[in-house]
């Protein structure tokens, strides 16, 4: 579980959990993770837990390219939710 700060994105998407907000101590962070911890069930812990990679290559030129635009889109639609709608 991570907040979107940059290096957060060098993780990958479909293991973690990446909750909106890079503070921790910001409402939108506390909320989101609320949220997920009151909505969070067995089956989609063990479906994350069984996707955490035992190899990652970080620095995959591919994956660095999606990782990064990944983490820019969600900067943009922070900064102007309606742009990319």
């Amino acid at each position: 579980m991570t907040g979107q700060v940059p290096f957060a994105y060098d993780l990958g998407d479909d293991w973690l959990w990446r909750l909106p907000s890079d503070a921790p101590w910001s409402d939108t962070y506390i909320d989101a993770l609320a949220a997920l911890m009151t909505d969070l069930g067995a089956e989609e812990l063990s479906g994350r837990r069984a996707r955490v990679p035992t190899d990652m290559p970080i620095f995959d030129e591919r994956l660095q390219r999606q990782r990064v635009t990944a983490f820019l889109r969600d900067v943009v639609d922070r900064v102007r939710p309606q742009a990319r709608r």
